[in-house]
């Protein structure tokens, strides 16, 4: 999104200057030398805080420090070893995950609280074997072979492409989430912001509906 959002801004006729950054829900800090660990803001911290305009969020709702537009639903996959059994269908059912060794983001990382949530509503127990908190070392483990993981479509596609991953949607029931586009609250309002919005708005729903990003555009009424 983050890459996409770039190539956009820099089309002719637009003019300014962005910072887009992408963030893991939750950043780690730690200083063995000094003895300590710690946690840096998230980015919901940012925006309340009113260090961060806009940013993509999930499964939020709107609060008095940051409004929350969900214009898309992803839903969550399987990822595994390219000649892996579990992931050389389009799909996997959901019951079959009970077998699998996972490797998934700690608590209280976004993303295992929504699988953590998933899993009791659907009765599911999840066989979590290992704890990453960074995307990129769950994907390389599960290219290795070492275990699977669950991440969503789009995180993966790079290394789907390159024939290092496959990935299978999982079904009945499948893992959805919300992606909420949010804007803070404890700014002041700017012209720049808000065409910095709209191209957001835009870029996303684009990449949707043109399935650069597997997700669900979601309708007006339904938001």
């Amino acid at each position: 999104m983050a890459t996409n959002l770039i190539r956009a801004f820099v089309q002719p006729g637009t003019e300014g200057q962005a910072h887009v950054c992408e963030m893991a829900s939750r950043e780690h800090v730690c200083s063995p030398s000094a003895g300590w660990a710690g946690l840096i803001a998230t980015p919901a911290d940012r925006l309340r805080e009113g260090r961060m305009d806009i940013a993509v969020l999930f499964n939020v709702s709107g609060t008095e420090d940051y409004s929350a537009e969900p214009p898309a639903t992803e839903r969550l996959h399987l990822v595994g070893h390219p000649r892996d059994m579990a992931t050389l269908g389009p799909t996997v059912a959901a019951r079959e995950l009970r077998d699998l060794p996972l490797v998934l983001t700690p608590l209280p990382h976004g993303l295992r609280l929504l699988l953590d949530r998933w899993s009791n509503d659907a009765g599911i127990a999840l066989n979590t074997r290992f704890e990453l908190n960074a995307p990129s070392a769950l994907m390389r483990m599960a290219g290795e072979g070492i275990c699977y993981t669950i991440v969503s479509r789009a995180a993966a596609q790079d290394e789907v492409r390159a024939g290092r991953l496959a990935t299978s949607e999982i079904i009945d029931p499948p893992i959805e989430r919300l992606a909420c586009l949010c804007e803070s609250r404890r700014r002041p309002s700017d012209p720049a912001r808000a065409a910095v919005l709209d191209l957001a708005r835009a870029t996303a729903l684009r990449l949707a509906s043109e399935g650069i990003w597997p997700a669900t555009v979601r309708s007006r009424e339904s938001r």
